[in-house]
């Protein structure tokens, strides 16, 4: 039986305990509801962030009850944050548990079917919560499919003006950027396509809302079927523009796939709803850990955009960014004006000051 270390208190500490958490209790601030008022929001789903603090010590018994019923090997915190969250879910209607992310100094709880009174009245007042965020839309964005003409403007420089013709039609590398990861935060990649060269593999995160079942996250299993790789098609297409031997900017880096988008229960359940609380966590999953795992250089692409903007989200691309890593972002039409002149790399400046590559679609001439 797996168990949190603690000591042993007596009778009498302990109803002294008990008195000042219920008096901490009734005197704490509620935890802030972010995105709340948002047209982007999506109904009934919050993402619960705990204090670094919280103790899980009251969960130990029932998590290593819940471990044992499955076949699956997994630590006990994951599965104490999940019974916290179904502690709160036993005085709702309708809500569940969907995942839950441990990482580093990261607790948090994904929560779908809720309603905002629940949100305030139940999770938001109880002190062992840092923040509350509702779950906002996130939408892929398109990428061009003339490949080979988008890489021809990559190193052949400004088109010349227009009416003049001549632009070159080919694609010049001084090297492949072997030794450099690419992570891309997508669909999924179909890792067994030729195009990749067997550079490329998945990372699944199997505690992320929306992917799978409560466990460790980080667990890579293999899969080889195409369409479980890869519902959609969109990440294994950005993942070819950015790293494939016909079509990619960078022959010779390495991919690593993680699913947060439209897909489920590890790649088996297709056309699962695209919220930005997988995008959060994969993030913070490869600043706190991933990242350790590679010895060279590593660029996050997200070809995934929000209309709105979430403070969580900005704080996962800041961490990144402080944590040497190349942050890679194409840009929706709804922010394209923050990019001067007419596309190519820009830098986007978000509410909380990191600095984003930001991609933006450019003109053939």
């Amino acid at each position: 039986m797996q168990r949190f270390g603690r000591k042993a208190k007596s009778g009498f500490g302990t109803i002294i305990l008990i008195l000042i958490a219920l008096t901490t209790h009734a005197w704490a601030a509620d935890a802030p509801i972010l995105n709340l008022d948002s047209p982007e929001r999506i109904p009934g789903s919050f993402n619960v962030t705990l204090r670094s603090d919280v103790d899980l010590a009251e969960f130990e018994e029932a998590a290593n009850s819940a471990i044992a019923k499955r076949s699956t090997k997994m630590s006990i915190e994951p599965e104490a944050v999940r019974q916290l969250g179904l502690q709160w879910i036993g005085r709702m209607k309708k809500a569940q548990v969907s995942g839950v992310n441990v990482v580093g100094k990261y607790r948090s709880i994904f929560i779908e079917g809720a309603s905002d009174d629940e949100i305030r009245n139940i999770v938001a007042k109880d002190p062992r919560v840092e923040t509350v965020a509702a779950n906002m839309r996130a939408y892929l964005s398109g990428t061009q499919s003339s490949a080979p003409w988008g890489l021809s403007r990559l190193s052949n420089g400004p088109l010349p003006p227009l009416g003049q013709f001549g632009f070159p039609n080919s694609y010049t590398y001084d090297n492949t950027a072997s030794g450099v990861r690419i992570y891309i935060l997508d669909t999924g990649v179909r890792t067994t396509h030729s195009d990749f060269e067997g550079r490329a593999g998945t990372i699944v995160l199997d505690c992320v809302a929306g992917l799978a079942t409560i466990g460790t996250c980080g667990l890579s299993i293999p899969n080889t079927n195409p369409i479980k790789q890869d519902c959609d098609g969109h990440g294994t297409h950005v993942a070819s523009n950015a790293a494939g031997k016909t079509y990619g900017a960078a022959k010779g880096a390495n991919i690593a796939a993680l699913i947060v988008a439209n897909s489920s229960n590890f790649g088996q359940t297709c056309g699962a709803p695209l919220g930005i609380a997988p995008v959060i966590a994969a993030f913070q999953w490869i600043v706190q850990k991933e990242r350790f795992n590679w010895n060279g250089p590593q660029v996050i692409n997200l070809s995934i955009h929000e209309n709105a903007v979430d403070p969580q989200l900005e704080a996962a691309i800041q961490d990144a960014i402080s944590a040497g890593l190349t942050v890679v972002n194409s840009v929706p039409d709804s922010r394209q004006t923050t990019i001067s002149g007419w596309g190519g790399l820009g830098v986007w400046i978000p509410a909380t000051g990191p600095l984003l590559l930001v991609l933006r679609g450019c003109r053939e001439l």
